[in-house]
C-alpha cells in the first residue's frame, strides 16, 4: 500500500513538474493539434461558407446549387477520412490523385458558383460513387477476410477507381467547356484580325493581308453575337489510355498499381513544398511534435510534447528531418503528402 501511494505521488509530482515548466509548450502543442484537425479537410475561403452570387438563377436553382456544393464538400471530406484508414497503399495513392483534382474543382466552383449546377454529374455520380466504393472497400478490409471472393471483389473496386482520376479531369473540363469555347472563338477572331492587318501572329511570323474566308467570317459573326462557334464535344479522357482496365481478361494489375504509386507531375511543386515544411518543422520544432501535428498525427504529436523534457523526441525528430529531406519524391508522396 505504501509503495502504491509512493508511485502515485511520484506520478502526480511528475505531472505537476511538466505542467509547471512546460505548460506553455504543451498548450502550444494542443493548439497545433486543434489547428491540424482540419488540415487535410477542404477549407472554404476564410473559413466561412461562400457567399454565392446566384441572383441570375431561379429560387429553385439557387437551392439546388447550394445543396450540390454542400454535398460535394461533404463527400470530399468523407473520402479524405476514409483514405486515412485504408491499408491498401495502391488504392490510397489513387484516391490521393483523385482528391487533387476534386479539390481544385471545388475551389473553382467556390469562385464560380454559377458553374455548380453544370458540375452536377461530378458531384452526384462520380464523386458519390467514389465515396460509396471506398466505403465498401474499407468495410471489406475491416473483416480481415482474404477469401477468393473477397479478393476478387476488392480487385474489381480497385480497378474501377483506377479510372476515376481521368473521369474527374474530364468532368472538370466539361465544366470549363463554355469558357474554353469562348476563348477559342476570341482567339480565332484575333488571329484573323492580325492576318488582315498584316501584323505578327502569335508565333511571331509576319503575315501579309489575305482575304477573309467564309469560315473566318462566320466565326467573327458568331463571336460578335456572343454565339460561340459549335465545336466537337471534348473527348472524355476517362475513355482513353486506361480503357484496357475495363476489359475483362486484359488487366495488368502490376502496371496499374505501379502507375498509381507514382507521384503525379501536376503536384510535384506541392510535394516539394511539403517535404521542406515537414523537414523544417522536424528540425526546428520537432521536440514538441510540430511535424506530427502538421501531418495530422495528433496522438504522436502529443506524445512528443509530453516527453519534450527528455532528449528522446529531439533526437528522433532530427533523424526524421534528415529522412524527409533525402526521401525520394515518390516515397514521400505516398507516405506523407496531403493535398
Amino acid at each position: 500500500m505504501v509503495l502504491g501511494d509512493l508511485i502515485f505521488l511520484l506520478g502526480v509530482d511528475l505531472v505537476l513538474f511538466v505542467v509547471e515548466n512546460y505548460g506553455a509548450i504543451i498548450a502550444g502543442a494542443v493548439a497545433m493539434a486543434a489547428a491540424s484537425y482540419g488540415y487535410r479537410r477542404y477549407k472554404l475561403g476564410k473559413g466561412k461558407a461562400p457567399s454565392f452570387d446566384l441572383t441570375a438563377l431561379s429560387e429553385e436553382q439557387q437551392g439546388l446549387a447550394s445543396e450540390l456544393f454542400d454535398k460535394a464538400v461533404a463527400d470530399y471530406n468523407a473520402i479524405e477520412a476514409l483514405r486515412d484508414t485504408l491499408k491498401d497503399e495502391a488504392l490510397g495513392t489513387q484516391l490521393a490523385t483523385m482528391q487533387v483534382t476534386a479539390y481544385r474543382l471545388l475551389k473553382y466552383l467556390e469562385e464560380n458558383p454559377m458553374k455548380v449546377i453544370p458540375a452536377r454529374k461530378f458531384v452526384d455520380y462520380y464523386q458519390d460513387r467514389a465515396l460509396t466504393l471506398t466505403k465498401q472497400f474499407c468495410d471489406l478490409e475491416k473483416t480481415g477476410l482474404e477469401t477468393a471472393q473477397v479478393k476478387e471483389t476488392k480487385q474489381k473496386v480497385r480497378q474501377t477507381l483506377m479510372t476515376f482520376d481521368e473521369a474527374y479531369e474530364a468532368e472538370f473540363e466539361k465544366v470549363l467547356s463554355d469558357q474554353l469555347m469562348d476563348m477559342e472563338a476570341e482567339l480565332a477572331v484575333l488571329k484573323q484580325n492580325l492576318k488582315a492587318e498584316g501584323l505578327q501572329d502569335v508565333e511571331g511570323e509576319v503575315i501579309s493581308p489575305e482575304p477573309v474566308s467564309a469560315m473566318d467570317a462566320a466565326r467573327a459573326e458568331a463571336n460578335a453575337g456572343n454565339l460561340p462557334e459549335k465545336r466537337e464535344r471534348p473527348v472524355n479522357k476517362a475513355g482513353r489510355g486506361k480503357a484496357r482496365l475495363r476489359k475483362r481478361g486484359e488487366i495488368d494489375m502490376e502496371k496499374a498499381v505501379a502507375k498509381s504509386m507514382r507521384m503525379p507531375e501536376a503536384v510535384r511543386g506541392e510535394v516539394i513544398k511539403q517535404k521542406v515544411i515537414n523537414a523544417g518543422l522536424a528540425a526546428v520544432l520537432g521536440t514538441v511534435g510540430a511535424h506530427k501535428f502538421y501531418q495530422g498525427k495528433t496522438f504522436q504529436g502529443i506524445m512528443y510534447a509530453v516527453f519534450c523534457w527528455t532528449a528522446l523526441p529531439t533526437l528522433i525528430s532530427w533523424v526524421e528531418a534528415i529522412r524527409y529531406a533525402v526521401m525520394p519524391m515518390d516515397d514521400f508522396y505516398k507516405q506523407y503528402y496531403r493535398d
